[in-house]
């Protein structure tokens, strides 16, 4: 196994890894690399219409991404339920957003509980 900063490093190079969470292995890319993010979509045969969810490793991570946090977001996000094996559903300001989420009006977002994925997704970002 590699260590985090190697990983994070490959990620943001445009790699496409196996990386564990806290409940399976998953495929990762960084959502800057339009190349990685093509080649995990092939290689999970999942069309490009259905979208992938997006992991940060705390809170603060989500603001970046345009996120609308309503009342119950935040109830979520305060409960302890995360980091944890929780997705929400959460919509986003277009105006707010970086590029690669053009298009999109909500997101999928998780924060896993996995110390070794938190420390890449602190090296990354989103």
């Amino acid at each position: 196994m590699i260590d985090a900063a190697t990983l994070a490093a490959r990620l943001r190079d445009g790699g496409v890894a196996v990386a564990p969470t806290d409940t399976v292995y998953g495929l990762a890319a960084h959502p800057a690399s339009q190349s990685a993010v093509a080649r995990l979509f092939a290689l999970k045969g999942r069309p490009h219409a259905r979208n992938l969810p997006i992991m940060v490793s705390r809170r603060d991570q989500l603001v970046g991404l345009g996120v609308h946090f309503t009342d119950a977001a935040e109830r979520l996000l305060a409960s302890g339920l995360m980091p944890g094996a929780l997705t929400l559903a959460l919509g986003i300001d277009a105006d707010r957003a970086p590029s690669w989420l053009a298009g999109r009006e909500e997101i999928a977002v998780r924060i896993p509980d996995h110390a070794f994925l938190l420390e890449v997704l602190e090296l990354t970002g989103p």
